[in-house]
């Protein structure tokens, strides 16, 4: 269980660094209105993935690719709940993730992808007869999309990467073995066997204790050791811990999203990795002072989410 603390630690971060952040382009919905259309898939952006905003843009353009038919949900108000189950309040989560996954079915989806492993898990709890879509990590998708995925991957990625992995329960080992298959499928990328690239628990999150030092440390030294360029992580949480080791151990941190993107000729740029490496929150201000103007944020506001959320 974490320490407790106020809600608005938990969304206001993500909601204003996710519109700082994302790219024009870049589009939800929070609530359905009347009339939309049913979709087959409804991809699900957990709040707190908008802070490492690359990874829903990539999500949406590579279904995009497969030609899948989807409806983009999230934000804070959609909320599945982790956070309250992690601090102890669970029927608080039940609450937050029945009133999510109610908004869900007004699409009439069969499957929901979630961004998030923390999602996956609040959202099985709470999961009953009348949610009658199937739920999963968007790795399942393309995990089961791969043959479609294959023509896609027409660039070659020449990098040696290792694979950093959760195995903490059956969903978060197919997560793995569907990251590995869809890296193996990348022309030109070489996997090398790097077992201290495993992490602990479910994903990287420093309150739930998963991140530790000296395992942090070992899985670089390891991927240095092997003439690695790159660790491939499969969450944002991962992402997000583990950018800033790049500025010691010379090793690149990538999304397995980022990638799949290469290989496909997707453009698209980090602008959380962007930050984190001028190492420097005054400068990152100074980088994002023109787009915080442009929006008509509070300055202060946003530097004490930048403070919290990127210089982690």
């Amino acid at each position: 269980m974490i320490e407790k603390f106020p809600a608005s630690f938990i969304y206001e971060p993500p909601r204003i660094l996710g519109k700082v952040l994302a790219p024009d382009e870049f589009s939800y919905l929070t609530e359905l209105p009347r009339g939309l259309p049913s979709s087959s898939v409804v991809l699900h952006v957990s709040c707190q993935t908008l802070t490492v905003s690359h990874i829903p843009v990539l999500a949406q353009k590579i279904l995009q690719a497969l030609d899948i038919d989807f409806t983009t949900i999230g934000g804070p108000e959609n909320c599945c709940g982790s956070f309250q189950w992690h601090m102890g309040e669970n029927d608080y989560e039940k609450q937050i993730a029945t009133l999510s996954m109610s908004n869900f079915r007004k699409v009439k989806p069969v499957t929901v992808i979630s961004t998030c492993p923390d999602c996956d898990a609040s959202f099985a709890r709470h999961k009953s007869a009348q949610h009658t879509f199937n739920h999963t990590n968007i790795l399942e998708i393309f995990g089961a999309n791969i043959e479609k995925l294959k023509p896609l991957l027409k660039h070659r990625v020449e990098r040696r990467v290792t694979l950093h992995y959760h195995p903490e329960g059956e969903a978060r080992q197919r997560d793995g073995m569907n990251m590995k298959a869809l890296l193996a499928a990348v022309p030109g990328l070489e996997i090398l066997d790097a077992p201290r690239s495993v992490g602990l628990g479910g994903h990287c999150v420093v309150q739930l204790g998963t991140v530790q030092p000296d395992v942090t440390q070992a899985m670089f030294l390891e991927a240095k050791s092997l003439g690695a360029t790159d660790i491939i992580v499969p969450y944002h949480g991962c992402y997000r811990q583990n950018c800033k080791h790049q500025l010691t151990y010379d090793v690149e941190v990538q999304h397995y999203l980022g990638i799949l993107a290469q290989s496909m000729g997707l453009e698209y740029d980090e602008p959380f990795k962007t930050l984190r490496m001028l190492d420097d929150l005054d400068k990152a201000m100074d980088h994002l002072r023109p787009r915080i103007e442009e929006l008509n944020f509070n300055e202060q506001e946003v530097r004490t989410y930048v403070k919290a959320s990127v210089y982690v």
